[in-house]
């Protein structure tokens, strides 16, 4: 995959915010190191006026191809949207706030509490969207399908930081311990559960699918035989059993309804 500059920059700014989030967490472990976190804070604000800036130009540009909807709701703009605007108002600015006129142990109100508490989960959009830009997008299914059960895995998680937050057991730790809970899940479900899906529902699919519709397409589907009964395995049994044999009878007997070389073609009009 040919990477533009473009591309380079977005991956480089995709690693900073990924690492820059359990870092913004430490801050209340630590305030000794006031510049460092103050820092943190600023490049945290960076980040996501990057991030606005990118979900501007991209609807901005989407207006002139399939329209702004389809690329919120289609091409993931809503995440575009929770790592730019979201993320700005709801986690860099009040950041910033408690790092110049908070406390560790943040008695500034319960309102405030429960709006920053909402940073543990909505960082973990970061690891979405990483999940994204690094998966090719001629995917297709598998990546739309592991794509839903990597959400439902991050809304799992978002409810559990917001109790927390609610119910005041928010801390450091457990805010670390969902972030990275919510990363190495959606690892796993991005590396393993999908090369699972692709060799036991869409590569199977597009055996099947190629050899209807391409002339000399001959492969056969393989079969996962402890999921035989599976709807996607009997297509491919029938496939294999019964469409397969009867297109390469067809190929074969118009092969050789055709002269030999050198005789002339009576069915062809002189």
């Amino acid at each position: 995959m040919v990477k533009t500059p473009l591309k380079v920059i977005q991956y480089i700014v995709l690693l900073a915010a990924l690492i820059h989030s359990p870092f913004a967490e430490l801050y209340f472990l630590n305030e000794e190191s006031r510049s460092l976190f103050i820092f943190i804070g600023i490049a945290g604000l960076a980040l996501d006026l990057f991030y606005s800036g990118e979900f501007f130009i991209r609807s901005v540009k989407s207006g002139q191809h399939r329209g702004f909807k389809f690329y919120f709701y289609n091409n993931y703009g809503w995440v575009d949207f929770l790592n730019s605007l979201v993320m700005l108002f709801l986690v860099s600015i009040p950041y910033m706030v408690i790092v110049f006129y908070g406390s560790s142990d943040l008695q500034m109100g319960k309102a405030f509490v429960i709006l920053y508490s909402l940073s543990a989960s909505i960082r973990i959009v970061r690891v979405l969207k990483f999940a994204v830009v690094i998966v090719p997008e001629n995917k297709g299914m598998a990546l739309r399908h592991t794509w839903i059960i990597s959400c439902c895995a991050v809304a799992g998680i978002f409810i559990v930081a917001f109790v927390f937050a609610v119910s005041g057991l928010r801390s450091v730790s457990s805010g670390l311990s969902l972030y990275f809970s919510a990363l190495v899940a959606v690892f796993i479900i991005r590396t393993f559960y999908m090369r699972y899906f692709e060799l036991n529902i869409s590569h199977v699919i597009g055996v099947v699918d190629s050899g209807m519709r391409k002339k000399n397409y001959n492969r056969i589907a393989v079969i996962n035989e402890r999921h035989r009964d599976d709807e996607v395995f009997r297509l491919a049994d029938y496939y294999n059993k019964f469409f397969l044999p009867a297109k390469m009878k067809q190929t074969i007997d118009a092969k050789s309804l055709r002269p030999f070389p050198g005789f002339p073609d009576k069915n062809k009009k002189e």
